[in-house]
C-alpha cells in the first residue's frame, strides 16, 4: 500500500528566534532540519534532523543549543505535517504522530545527517509497503519528493562496495617501543587511547574489516603494514608536509568507494584533519562517523534477499552450534514452574515451539538472552517476564505502570499482537508507564481493556510457547559482558535462521524480525571469545552442581521424618 505525508517547510530561522517566538505556540511540533558549517561540504550544509511530538519545537531545540553554538552561524526551517483531514482529535491525534515519526526517520536514513545516530537498517514503514514525502514551502536542501524504500541504496549494492575505516593517530604511544627505536610496528602495536583509537582498531580487527590509521608522519598507515615508533605533532607539520599528507591521501585511497572517517567530537576535530579531508579529491566518498560499533563487514553475510544480515562466517557459525550443544546439557524448564527453586544469578536462553536449528529439527535454537542488574534478582527478572504473581485475568488501573513496562520480552511480543490486530494502538503500547508524568501525559490515550487482553494474552503464549535454560554467573559484571556475547554469537547466524512462522517475523521491529531474537540490543556485538568459552563451560559445571544440590533438598524435604 503506497501513502503520503504532506510536510510544509517555514523558515530560515535562528535558535533565539524558535526558542523564544515559538514557545507554547499551536505550531511548535513538528520535523526541523538544522543547517550549518561542515568540514567537508562548507556553508548551508544539512547537519541534523529532528523531530518535535511529546515535546515542542523550542523545548528540543533548547535541549541541543549547546552543540548548535559549537557549530556556530546556523539556520534552522520548521516542517509543519499536520493534514486536517487525517489528523483527527477523535483519534487522538495517533496518526499525526505516526506520521510525523515516520517522515523523521525516512529523512534521516535517506540524507545522513552528520550530527544524527544512523541506524544501519532502512526504517520502518508500517503499515505502509512504500510512503512518498512531499515537500512544500522553504524546503531549502531537501528534494521536492522522497520516497521510501525506492530512494535507497539496494543493500546488494552496498556490499559490493569496497570500502575502509580510518581515524587520525593519537598523541599516546606505547613507549616501550622508544627503547628499541630500530623495531618496527602495526599500528595497533603503537598507538594508545582507550576513548577512541584503541575501540576502533579493535572493532575493525573482530569484523576483520579494511582499516588504516591517518598518521602525521606516514600518512595513511594500514593495518598491516609495520613503522617504527615516532613523534610528531599535528600542530608542527609544515605546508611542504601537508601536500604530502594529502598526494599520499589520494593515491593510496583511490580505490575505495567509500572511505569512513571515525571522530568523537567533530567541531574539536584538529584544523589539519579538517583541512585534509575538505581538500582531497576523495571527498565525495567520504562517510564520517561517531560511533566505533558502526563498524560492519558487508562481506560477512549472504546477498540473498532476506538473508543479507545472516552470518555465514565459519568461525560465527562453529560458536553458534557449540553453544547450543552445551547448553543442551542444562534441563529446560517448562511453565509451571517454581520461582524459588532459581538461583539468585544467571543468565536465561528461551527458546520457542516450533523454532530450530537449521541444520537439527530436533535442537531448539536460542530466541532471546538476557540477564539482571543487581544482585540476587534473577528470580525476579524472570517473573517480569512471566507474571506468575498477577491472576489469571489481569487487572489494571489508568494511574500504575503495566506488566509489559517491566520486561521488554513482554512489549515486544505485545507489538506482534498489536501490528497483526490493532495497529493503530501500538504508539500508546510503546509509551513508558513506568513514569508518572507519562501516566498522566497519555491518561486519555490508555485503553484498560484494551492493555489487559493484550497482557493477558502475552501470559498465555510465554505460557505455553516458550521456555528457557539458565547459566549461574554471580557477578554483575561478568553476566553484562558474557549476555552482549552470547547475543552476538547467535544473532543473524545462519543456522538460527527463523522459521516462516515464527510470530517474531509478524514484529514491526525490523531488528527482530531479521535477527531471530526477541530483542533489539547487542545484536552486532562481537561473539563469545576463547575465555569466556572456558567461562561457559566452568558456569555449567556450576550449574549443574545448583541443580543436584536442590534435588538434593527436595529429595530430603520429601522424605519420611523418622
Amino acid at each position: 500500500m503506497s501513502y503520503e505525508i504532506e510536510v510544509k517547510w517555514a523558515g530560515p530561522f535562528t535558535v533565539t528566534e524558535i526558542i523564544l517566538g515559538k514557545k507554547d505556540r499551536t505550531d511548535d511540533y513538528g520535523l526541523f532540519q538544522v543547517y550549518g558549517e561542515h568540514i567537508l561540504s562548507g556553508r548551508d550544509t544539512l547537519l541534523y534532523i529532528g523531530i518535535a511530538i511529546n515535546e515542542t519545537f523550542s523545548a528540543n531545540i533548547g535541549e541541543i543549543k549547546d552543540w548548535l553554538y559549537e557549530v556556530g552561524d546556523i539556520s534552522i526551517y520548521l516542517g509543519d505535517t499536520y493534514n486536517s483531514n487525517k489528523h483527527t482529535v477523535e483519534r487522538d491525534y495517533f496518526t499525526w504522530r505516526r506520521d510525523t515519526n515516520i517522515a523523521n526517520n525516512i529523512l534521516i536514513y535517506k540524507y545522513t545527517p552528520n550530527y544524527n545516530t544512523i541506524e544501519e537498517e532502512e526504517p520502518i514503514l508500517h503499515p505502509f509497503d512504500e510512503v512518498h514525502l512531499i515537500h512544500k514551502g522553504k524546503k531549502h536542501r531537501l528534494r521536492e519528493i522522497d520516497s521510501a524504500p525506492n530512494d535507497f541504496s539496494s543493500l546488494e549494492n552496498y556490499s559490493e562496495k569496497k570500502r575502509i575505516y580510518i581515524t587520525y593517530c593519537s598523541a599516546k604511544k606505547n613507549d616501550k617501543l622508544v627503547t628499541i627505536p630500530q623495531q618496527k610496528v602495526t599500528p595497533d602495536n603503537l598507538y594508545l587511547g582507550k576513548d577512541r583509537i584503541e575501540p576502533f582498531m579493535q572493532q575493525c580487527s573482530n569484523t576483520k574489516v579494511d582499516w588504516a590509521i591517518l598518521s602525521d608522519k606516514y600518512g595513511i598507515w594500514f593495518s598491516k603494514e609495520s613503522n617504527y615508533w615516532y613523534e610528531k605533532d599535528p600542530n608542527t607539520v609544515n605546508e611542504e608536509e601537508y601536500i604530502q599528507l594529502l598526494q599520499n591521501f589520494n593515491t593510496t585511497l583511490r580505490e575505495y568507494d567509500e572511505i569512513w572517517f571515525y571522530y568523537k567530537n567533530l567541531p574539536r576535530l584538529h584544523s589539519l584533519y579538517q583541512r585534509l579531508l575538505k581538500d582531497t579529491d576523495l571527498t565525495s566518498r567520504i562517510r564520517l562517523f561517531n560511533n566505533y560499533r558502526s563498524i560492519v563487514n558487508p562481506r560477512l553475510y549472504s546477498v540473498n534477499g532476506k538473508d543479507l544480515n545472516y552470518r555465514v562466517d565459519g568461525v560465527d557459525t562453529e560458536l553458534c552450534i557449540w553453544l547450543h550443544e552445551q547448553l543442551a546439557q542444562l534441563p529446560l524448564i517448562r511453565y509451571p514452574f517454581n520461582l524459588d527453586k532459581l538461583p539468585n544469578n544467571g543468565i536465561y536462553f528461551f527458546y520457542e515451539q516450533g523454532e530450530h536449528l537449521t541444520i537439527d529439527e530436533n535442537q531448539l535454537r536460542i530466541v532471546r538472552i538476557g540477564t539482571h542488574r543487581g544482585d540476587g534478582e534473577f528470580n525476579s527478572r524472570i517473573n517480569q517476564h512471566y507474571r506468575l504473581d498477577l491472576p489469571q485475568k489481569i487487572k489494571l488501573e489508568i494511574d500504575q505502570s503495566t506488566p509489559k513496562d517491566r520486561s521488554i520480552f513482554r512489549k515486544n511480543i505485545g507489538r506482534v499482537l498489536l501490528s497483526k490486530y490493532n495497529p493503530d494502538y501500538l504508539p500508546i503500547w510503546d509509551v513508558d508507564l513506568t513514569l508518572p508524568n507519562n501516566r498522566k501525559k497519555y491518561k486519555t490515550d490508555i485503553n484498560i481493556q484494551t492493555q489487559e487482553t493484550l497482557e493477558d494474552e502475552i501470559s498465555k503464549i510465554l505460557r505455553e510457547k516458550f521456555s528457557f535454560r539458565y547459566l549461574l554467573v554471580n557477578t554483575e559484571e561478568e553476566r553484562i559482558n558474557l549476555e552482549s556475547s552470547l547475543i552476538g554469537t547467535v544473532a543473524y547466524n545462519i543456522i538460527c535462521k527463523p522459521s516462516q512462522s515464527w510470530l517474531g517475523i509478524a514484529s514491526p521491529l525490523l531488528k527482530i524480525k531479521e535477527s531471530g531474537l526477541w530483542q533489539t540490543q547487542h545484536l552486532k556485538a562481537n561473539p563469545i571469545s576463547k575465555d569466556e568459552k572456558i567461562s561457559i563451560l566452568e558456569s555449567i559445571k556450576y550449574t549443574e552442581t545448583f541443580n543436584k544440590l536442590c534435588q538434593s533438598l527436595d529429595t530430603m524435604s520429601n522424605s519420611p521424618k523418622s
